[in-house]
C-alpha cells in the first residue's frame, strides 16, 4: 500500500506525455493526483495506528512511525484540494505535458521524502522536489520577473543542498570509523554519538542553514516572497502549504530522532523564529500585491513553528521532557493548521486571478458581492491564520504561547511569548488588509463566482480549519505519539495538558481564568453587536464630482503611518513586479533604530487621533496584550 501512490504518480507523468489534448490531459492529471493524495491519507492513517516498514532494492529503506504519518495525512489533505481545485484553475494555463510531469514528479518527491530510511535516497528526492518545484515556479517563463524569481530560487535552494551533502558526507565518513559504512538514518544516528564535538557542531550548522532556506525563514528567505507569486497560485498553495513543511520535518528528523539533542541548535532556531515573524509581518503590511502579502505571511508563520520547534529541542536538550514534549507538539500542531489555512488563503486569491486576472489590491475592491462563497472561505482563511478562536489557528498559537510563557527555566522563552502574542496582531491587521481590500468596499468591476470544483477545493481546507479549530485533539493526540517515540510516555504528556473544545494549553495556566477571559470576550461581541447598531439615516456619499472609485481606502493607504514610523527597516529597490517594492536594510535597521525610534513615536504620540484607524488597531493591540498579561499573572 504504501508504494501504490508513487506507481500513480509515476503512471500519470507517463500519461501526461503521451496524451495531446490539453484538457483531456489537465483532468486525468488533477484526477489521478487527487486519486493517489487519497491514498497517502490512508497510507498515514495507517501509519498513526501501526509502525509500517519497507525494504525495496539499492537500499531503498521505507518506514512510517508518528511524525511521517502526520506529515503524511497533512500532504494528502492538501494535495487532494489542490488537486481538485486544479481541475479548473488550470484551464486558463496552457503547456498541459509539462504542467503533467513535473506536478505529479513534486508530489511523489515530497511523499518519498517523508517516508524514505535512508540519507542518500532523502537527499536523492529532495533534489527531485526541488528541480520539479523550479519548474513550477517558472511555468509562465514569458515573464521576466517569474525568470528572476525562479533564478533565485533555483540558486539559493541548491546552496542549502549543497550544505546538506557536506553534512551527510561528515557523518558518513564518521560510519567508516565504527565499522558500519551505511547512509541509513540509524546508522548515522550511531556515528554521530562518537564524532568529535567541533565536527558535530558542523554538520549542525551546515544542516541548519540547508534546511532553513528551504522554510523561508529569515536571513534565508529572499526566494520566498519572489517565489510564491510568480507560481500558478494552486503551486502556490502547495509551495506554501506543503513543501516548506518538508524542510520542518527534516529538522525535526535530524536534531530530535538522528542527532544528540542540541541546546544551542534550539536557540538558534529560536532566533530565526523571532526574526522570521517579526519581518514577515511588518513587510506583509506594506504589500499590495494579495500573492506577495500571503508569501511573506508564509515567512511569519514559519517563525511560530521554528519557535515552538526551537523551544522544544532547547527544553529537551536541558532534561525539561513534560514542557519540550509539549512545545515539540506545539510546533507540529501550527505546522498542520498552517498547511490548511495557508493553502486555502492562496486557493482564494487564485480564484481572484482567475476571475480578474489581477494581484494588485490597490485596483480590486467589492468582489464579495459577486463571489460570496470565495469571499466567505478567504474570511474563514484570514481568521484563522490571525488565530480567532474557534478556528484551528488559535489553537496552535495558543499553546506556543502558554508552553513558552510557561518556560521561566529558559528566560528568553516567556520573552518570546509576549514578542509572538505581539506579531499575531500585526497578522490580523494584515490579513484585514488582505480580506477587506478585495472583497469589500465599492466594486471594482462585475464578475462571476469561481467554478464549482474550485469552491470545493477551498471548501475541503475552510471545514478542516474549524474541525480541527473545534475539537484539536483530533491533530493533537497522533501528534503526542512522536515524543513517544523519542522515549517520553504519551499518557504523562496528555496529562499535563487542558485537553478541550476550541482550546488546549498546558495545566500550568489556569484553567478557571481562560475560560473568564473567553466568557468576557463572547460577552464584550454579544453587547457590540446587539446595542452598536449604527443608526442614522442612510444615503449616498457626496463625491465632489470626484470618480467614486478614486475616493475607495486603497490597499496602500491602509497603514501608511506605521510604515512611515518602522523606515529604518525598509529600504527601496527596484524591482519587476507590480509596483517597486521595499526590503530589509539589516544594517540602518541594527544600527540606528534607536535613535530614530524615540523622534517617531514622540511625533506619533502627538498626532491628533481622530479618525485614525491605525491607532484603533493599537488600541486592539494593547487590549489584546493587556488580557494575555493578566492570564499570566493570573497562572
Amino acid at each position: 500500500m504504501v508504494i501504490v501512490p508513487c506507481i500513480l504518480l509515476i503512471l500519470g507523468a507517463i500519461l501526461s506525455l503521451l496524451i495531446r489534448n490539453s484538457k483531456i490531459c489537465n483532468i486525468l492529471i488533477n484526477g489521478i493526483s487527487a486519486i493517489s493524495c487519497l491514498l497517502i491519507i490512508v497510507v498515514g492513517v495507517g501509519g498513526i495506528l501501526s509502525r509500517i516498514v519497507l525494504s525495496l532494492p539499492l537500499g531503498l529503506e521505507m518506514g512510517l512511525d508518528s511524525l511521517s504519518s502526520v506529515f503524511c495525512v497533512v500532504l494528502g489533505i492538501v494535495g487532494f484540494s489542490v488537486s481538485t481545485y486544479s481541475i479548473k484553475y488550470m484551464e486558463i494555463y496552457g503547456r498541459m505535458r509539462y504542467y503533467g510531469v513535473s506536478y505529479t514528479s513534486f508530489i511523489l518527491a515530497m511523499y518519498l521524502i517523508l517516508i524514505v530510511r535512508n540519507a542518500f535516497w532523502f537527499i536523492f528526492f529532495w533534489e527531485l522536489m526541488t528541480l520539479s518545484s523550479y519548474l513550477l515556479v517558472v511555468y509562465e517563463d514569458e515573464k521576466e520577473e517569474v525568470r528572476r524569481a525562479g533564478f533565485k530560487y533555483f540558486v539559493m535552494t541548491h546552496i542549502g543542498v549543497a550544505c546538506i551533502i557536506a553534512a551527510v558526507l561528515l557523518l558518513y565518513q564518521q560510519t567508516y570509523l565504527i565499522g558500519v559504512p551505511d547512509m541509513s538514518f540509524s546508522s548515522l544516528s550511531e556515528a554521530s554519538r562518537s564524532m568529535p564535538s567541533s565536527v558535530l557542531h558542523l554538520c549542525y550548522l551546515l544542516l541548519l542553514v540547508g534546511f532553513l532556506v528551504k522554510t523561508g525563514a529569515v536571513p534565508l528567505h529572499s526566494w520566498l516572497p519572489d517565489a510564491h507569486p510568480a507560481a500558478p497560485s494552486n503551486i502556490s498553495a502547495l509551495l506554501s502549504g506543503f513543501m516548506i513543511k518538508t524542510a520542518v520535518y527534516a529538522i525535526i528528523r535530524m536534531f530530535f530522532f538522528v542527532l544528540p539533542m542540541e541546546f544551542w541548535c534550539g536557540i538558534l532556531l529560536i532566533a530565526s523564529g523571532l526574526l522570521s515573524m517579526f519581518f514577515g509581518g511588518i513587510y506583509a503590511l506594506k504589500q499590495v500585491d494579495s500573492k506577495r502579502l500571503l508569501a511573506y505571511s508564509s515567512v511569519e508563520n514559519m517563525g511560530y513553528i521554528l519557535l515552538g520547534i526551537g523551544a522544544g529541542l532547547s527544553l529537551l536538550a536541558t532534561g525539561n521532557l513534560i514542557l519540550g514534549s509539549i512545545a515539540l507538539s506545539a510546533g507540529i500542531l501550527h505546522t498542520v493548521n498552517h498547511a490548511m489555512f495557508k493553502a486555502l488563503l492562496f486557493l482564494s486569491a487564485g480564484s481572484v486571478i482567475y476571475r480578474t486576472g489581477k494581484r494588485n489590491m490597490d485596483v480590486l475592491g467589492g468582489l464579495g458581492k459577486y463571489m460570496g462563497m470565495t469571499s466567505s472561505l478567504a474570511l474563514i482563511g484570514s481568521l484563522s491564520a490571525s488565530g480567532v478562536p474557534v478556528l484551528n489557528g488559535f489553537v496552535s498559537k495558543w499553546l506556543i504561547y502558554s508552553v513558552t510563557a510557561s518556560s521561566w527555566k529558559i528566560p528568553i522563552l516567556p520573552v518570546c511569548a509576549a514578542v509572538a502574542v505581539m506579531i499575531s496582531a500585526i497578522t490580523g491587521a494584515f490579513l484585514l488588509k488582505y480580506w477587506s481590500s478585495i472583497f469589500t468596499g465599492r466594486p471594482s468591476e462585475e464578475v462571476k463566482e469561481c467554478p464549482r470544483l474550485m469552491i470545493a477545493g477551498e471548501a475541503i481546507l475552510a471545514v478542516f480549519c474549524f474541525i480541527l479549530g473545534v475539537y484539536p485533539m483530533l491533530a493533537l493526540l497522533p501528534i503526542v505519539k512522536v515524543s513517544e517515540d523519542l522515549g517520553i510516555k504519551a499518557s504523562i504528556i496528555r496529562e499535563q495538558l487542558f485537553l478541550g473544545p476550541f482550546l488546549i494549553g498546558p495545566v500550568t495556566i489556569s484553567t478557571i481564568s481562560l475560560i473568564a477571559v473567553f466568557s468576557f470576550l463572547s460577552l464584550f461581541l454579544l453587547l457590540t453587536f446587539v446595542f452598536l447598531r449604527p443608526s442614522g439615516i442612510k444615503a449616498e456619499p457626496w463625491f465632489c464630482g470626484t470618480r467614486p472609485s478614486a475616493l475607495r481606502f486603497q490597499a496602500s493607504s491602509y497603514y501608511r503611518n506605521l510604515e512611515e514610523a518602522m523606515r529604518p527597516a525598509y529600504i527601496k529597490i527596484p524591482r519587476i513586479t507590480l509596483r517597486k517594492y521595499e526590503e530589509p536594510d539589516t544594517d540602518r535597521f541594527l544600527v540606528k533604530p534607536i535613535v530614530k525610534a524615540f523622534g517617531k513615536i514622540s511625533r506619533a504620540i502627538l498626532a491628533p487621533a481622530m479618525g485614525y484607524v491605525q491607532l484603533y488597531l493599537a488600541l486592539m493591540f494593547l487590549a489584546l496584550l493587556l488580557i494575555v498579561g493578566v492570564i499570566i499573572w493570573i497562572s
